[in-house]
């Protein structure tokens, strides 16, 4: 990503803003940084349960999507003169929802809030493709329609340390007044390991854990990922209260410019013998030139309950061009 340094020349065009890159009282501040992507998407879905033609009250899936989205960050970065590296983002996106966060970086790893807090912790999702998504009534099946992604909460306050290939994350959540736990606060831990391997192979095995701190919000994320040359494999068994996600994703480069990605997995429920969610990805990356590429993602889905009312089966492809600045 092509990242545009504000020099304080540069920004006092713009009506005399003055940036962290300036000489302050005889210290040396820091920079900062603008990046950004933008994406066209063209998405067409069909099934029972989806779109216009739904039979399942609440789908609200359109057979066709046509979706632009922008988003612009500034970072800032500050080395002091003790060796720590702080870093503060800010995060616009065009639906409004922005984000923000800074983080303290050393030897002994990152301290980070909000929007930097680790949102992962060692958490294993086999999304591999460049979309994934479904148009399952989650409601309809326990709360979730996806099969490959990890149920780990996102810190507001979190620390990471990295020892020796371990990895080890902390951190606290803010919940809400009322749950079981003091003040609803949630907690996330997680660990991850990289075996030592050869040039070619890498295989790192990881462990997540967390809770919202209300009943039934019990998390944990267990995986391995394998990278050997080109190819890379993601296994991840995923559970979230009385739900659990098995699934498998695979990614090869064919060449410098085109990838071929897929997953498959399953959602299941202790609670309902009956729940079953299934769906498979298919897709492709072609790099036209840094900084713009050309994505195809296909998904086949569906899901059960015991309702025979309820059941859903949907296909979607989505086509997407992205660019980043």
């Amino acid at each position: 990503m092509r990242k545009v340094l504000l020099a304080t020349t540069a920004l006092a065009a713009m009506g005399g803003v003055s940036v962290a890159s300036a000489d302050v009282s005889g210290t040396s501040a820091g920079d900062v940084a603008i990046s950004g992507t933008s994406s066209f998407m063209y998405t067409v879905s069909s099934g029972n349960g989806t779109g216009p033609t739904s039979d399942v009250a609440g789908a609200t899936a359109e057979e066709r999507d046509l979706v632009t989205n922008v988003d612009m960050n500034f970072t800032m970065t500050r080395t002091l003169d003790n060796g720590l590296e702080l870093t503060g983002l800010y995060s616009v996106h065009e639906t409004g929802n922005d984000d923000d966060g800074w983080s303290i970086a050393g030897d002994f790893g990152t301290i980070a809030f909000g929007g930097l807090a680790n949102d992962g912790f060692g958490a294993t999702a086999t999304g591999l493709t460049a979309d994934e998504a479904t148009t399952l009534t989650a409601a309809s099946f326990g709360g979730s329609n996806t099969v490959h992604n990890d149920y780990i909460d996102h810190s507001d306050v979190s620390i990471t340390l990295d020892i020796n290939g371990f990895g080890f994350g902390l951190g606290i959540t803010d919940g809400a007044a009322g749950a079981d736990e003091s003040n609803g606060d949630g907690t996330q831990w997680g660990l991850t390991y990289a075996v030592p391997a050869g040039d070619t192979m890498g295989v790192t095995v990881a462990y997540a854990s967390g809770t919202t701190g209300a009943n039934n919000t019990d998390e944990t994320s267990a995986g391995v990922t394998v990278t050997a040359g080109a190819a890379t494999v993601v296994l991840a068994s995923n559970t979230s209260g009385f739900l659990t996600s098995d699934s498998v994703g695979a990614s090869y480069a064919v060449s410098e410019n085109f990838t071929v990605q897929g997953y498959t997995g399953s959602t299941e429920s202790s609670d309902n013998a009956a729940l079953d969610v299934d769906d498979l990805g298919l897709g492709f990356t072609y790099t036209i030139v840094d900084g713009l590429s050309l994505s195809v993602t296909h998904n086949d889905f569906k899901g059960r309950n015991g309702t025979v009312a309820q059941n859903e089966d949907g296909t979607r492809t989505n086509i997407a061009i992205d660019a980043t600045f």
